[in-house]
């Protein structure tokens, strides 16, 4: 379950939007948390969670699991206070996604945690995507993902390892080995090599894995010196042949190669949401472009107060003026959250956020898939009662500059 964001202030730099929207708010590669509300849990009461990943607004983990794809465990490890149990570990050709619960004493004050590292025998692997779940004051969720695609054996000790300053005493931290081996099931694995060009960017697309719990694609990214400022990124959009728009999970980074006369040369993974059904082919549009900060892009803020309780027939509408509109379906006031369920419509379904105004104050609120084939979605904000008076609040930036020649159609044999 979702818990909101809660802001005092007017909305300033606070806008969630994929990688795809090119906009830097804050540090390049820095963790996601989603602080989240439920239903009151003490640490004994996680144990009897079905499972830690259908926690994450990650809909392909969430597939991995109703496919029985996903590796329960339970190791647990305790330093000064803190438990650190590993739940669940997804390792497929696409990812290597491990699921853990932190658990602080209660004598102990709740204090952010030095994300883990995955090592691979003497390679370390910080995570790609990471986010956070927060289950009670004490206990928090976690989901590590690292991209694989070649970069992990088949199977092999995994060992988690705690990371922190170089000045802290080593008998602090911890550590879990745990064996871990890779899931192939409903796995295609395509090797394109298909290259395109436009100006002075060319990439040529190396290897796609298409699994239960996201679809992968590297490749590889030549541009001049020029673009050597951080602010210059890929990114990428998945459709299949019906038309339909996967979600952006963002880049991961590969290794860093020093630059040549003629510029940069580097391979990269991006990663999308699973597909609902095998696709007969797949469209790839592509752009490189800078990265803007929120005072660059400026977005767009609308707005629409609940007047009455939309239904599907007579949704709440906020039209936007570039990426199209959001329909509010039902709100649900329940003892612990109100939840908002929408619908996008629009050439970026998923370049959307939400935050819900009541009484002076808002909540921002990460959006998590109900049904990726009608673009539906719910975000789960504080309890409120069925009577407040609700304005729900979303942004626009502009729309990422998808080149038209280095599009790519990749067929998908079955």
């Amino acid at each position: 379950m979702n818990f909101a964001i809660k802001i005092k202030n007017k909305i300033r730099s606070l806008v969630a939007v994929p990688m795809a929207a090119l906009i830097v708010f804050g540090t390049i590669g820095a963790p996601s948390t989603t602080p989240v509300a439920m239903a009151a849990k003490t640490a004994g009461q996680t144990d009897s969670i079905e499972s830690v990943f259908k926690l994450s607004s990650d809909w392909g983990l969430i597939q991995a699991v109703n496919k029985g794809l996903v590796t329960k465990t339970n190791q647990s490890v305790t330093k000064n206070g803190v438990t650190v149990t590993v739940k669940e570990i997804l390792f497929d050709e696409a990812q290597l996604t491990v699921g853990y619960v932190e658990h602080v004493a209660a004598d102990r004050k709740q204090e952010p945690l030095f994300r883990p590292v995955i090592w691979n025998g003497e390679e370390m692997h910080s995570a790609n995507f990471s986010d956070a779940v927060q289950i009670d004051d004490q206990t928090t969720a976690h989901f590590l993902t690292v991209s694989n695609m070649g970069k992990f054996p088949d199977q092999f000790e995994m060992k988690l390892r705690e990371v922190r300053v170089p000045e802290a005493d080593s008998s602090d931290l911890w550590e879990l080995a745990i064996p871990v081996k890779k899931v192939t099931k409903e796995t295609t694995v395509l090797k394109p090599m298909m290259t395109k060009s436009s100006g002075d960017t060319t990439y040529t697309i190396k290897e796609i894995a298409i699994t239960p719990s996201s679809t992968a694609v590297k490749f590889e990214l030549k541009h001049p010196k020029y673009a050597e400022e951080f602010r210059y990124h890929p990114a990428m959009k998945l459709e299949d042949e019906t038309g339909m728009i996967y979600e952006d999970k963002g880049l991961s980074f590969g290794k860093y190669k020093p630059p040549t006369e003629e510029g940069y040369s580097n391979e990269h993974v991006f990663m999308f949401s699973p597909f609902q059904t095998a696709p007969k082919s797949i469209k790839i549009g592509f752009v490189h472009d800078r990265l803007l900060f929120e005072y660059e892009a400026k977005p767009e803020r609308y707005e629409a107060v609940v007047e009455h309780k939309p239904t599907a027939e007579k949704p709440i509408v906020l039209k936007r003026s570039k990426s199209g509109q959001v329909k509010i379906n039902d709100i649900r006031y329940g003892k612990d959250k109100t939840e908002i369920r929408f619908q996008t419509e629009g050439p970026d379904p998923y370049r959307i956020s939400l935050w819900l105004k009541a009484d002076g104050e808002e909540w921002f609120a990460l959006k998590k898939v109900v049904d990726p084939k009608t673009y539906t979605f719910v975000a789960e904000f504080p309890a409120l009662p069925s009577n407040a008076k609700l304005t729900i609040i979303s942004t626009e930036i502009h729309e990422p500059n998808y080149v038209p020649e280095l599009e790519m159609t990749i067929p998908v044999k079955s």
